[in-house]
């Protein structure tokens, strides 16, 4: 069942740890509903520089589309814009409907809840070169919102060995749908465009990434990125915590290059043009298991993560195809490696 509610009243009630932050954000609607932000949420990160009146201002008349007593979208009391009908928002489910997403964090798509107003369309499988590693899945599904007036198409690619996955978020495979006449045809024809998309692009650049060396500056992040769920350690469980402590060692360039550049290769914008000790496909392989395979915290976030999959696979600025001779190619570099974060580091 579902309901949205305009202009409705609404409270915020800050929730504060031992050392007086703040670490939820709880929000009754219309005194009847309650949803809590979270200590990653944007929301209660803002609550830590904002007193809770006005956070109480931000909620209160604001737009609450909710989904079995859950809330799943809206827009603060300031907004003004598109808001769909009662009987749009009816076709909408029936075409599109409601799904619940284990893996929300691959998604870019800015919601409060595990529930995404998304379905899958088709999938598709792609051999891009021999071995169980070189398996992946394309999966094209549509997103929507009672406060957009399109549809959006989403790329999913996940590699099957390990269920690692990103979602696409290059223009070139985005795809908004207007809702006018007849858009239930018009998601069929965007799902064929972005799986000829997929077919043509996906695959040669896989291909491409298995024989290019990551450059240290991207094999950093991936580090910090390990490091930083680590220091958030009560978001992980023991599996988590070492998987990302086996990343963040595998990962470093700092260990694996300090014999072949001077330190501050390490610490500026010169080390984006410097190749590392792994492929961009073996990083393309870990920052994606981090994404899947552990949770997101205050100071790693599912978009950040995305951000750098993507740069990977579509924006070229973290492959170096000029090797240099004394940088070896570690060890573990393995295209049919399911879990990298399993791997102890000699």
């Amino acid at each position: 069942m579902h309901t949205l509610l305009k202009q409705a009243p609404a409270k915020a009630n800050y929730q504060y740890n031992d050392k007086g932050s703040v670490e939820k954000v709880i929000v009754t609607i219309a005194d009847e509903f309650h949803h809590t932000f979270d200590g990653c949420s944007r929301i209660t990160k803002y609550a830590n520089r904002a007193p809770e009146s006005e956070m109480n201002a931000r909620f209160d008349r604001g737009s609450f589309f909710i989904v079995d007593g859950k809330l799943i979208d809206y827009r603060e009391s300031d907004y003004t814009g598109f808001i769909h009908s009662d009987a749009n928002i009816a076709a909408l489910i029936k075409h599109i409907g409601l799904s619940v997403q284990k893996n929300k964090s691959h998604f870019k798509i800015n919601t409060p809840s595990t529930t995404l107003m998304y379905q899958q369309h088709s999938s598709k499988q792609l051999v891009v070169f021999d071995g169980p590693g070189g398996v992946y899945d394309t999966n094209i599904g549509f997103a929507w919102s009672p406060f957009r007036n399109y549809v959006s198409g989403v790329l999913e690619l996940i590699r099957l060995i390990c269920a690692n996955g990103m979602v696409t978020t290059d223009e070139f495979f985005s795809s908004k749908v207007p809702l006018i006449n007849k858009w239930q045809d018009n998601l069929e024809v965007a799902a064929k465009l972005i799986q000829l998309k997929a077919d043509q692009k996906i695959v040669n650049r896989l291909e491409h990434m298995a024989g290019e060396r990551c450059d240290i500056n991207t094999l950093s992040a991936i580090s910090r990125h390990a490091h930083m769920r680590l220091v958030d350690a009560e978001f992980q469980n023991a599996d988590q915590r070492a998987l990302l402590a086996n990343i963040a060692e595998l990962a470093d360039p700092m260990i694996h290059c300090a014999g072949n550049y001077s330190d501050t290769a390490f610490s500026s914008s010169v080390g984006k043009n410097l190749p590392g000790h792994m492929t961009v496909l073996d990083a393309y392989n870990m920052i994606t298991e981090i994404s899947t395979h552990t949770a997101n915290s205050e100071t790693s976030s599912a978009r950040a993560i995305q951000m750098l999959a993507n740069n990977m696979m579509f924006k070229g600025d973290v492959r170096v195809n000029a090797h240099i001779g004394d940088v070896k190619l570690s060890p573990f570099s393995n295209a049919n490696q399911a879990f990298f974060g399993e791997l102890a580091v000699a």
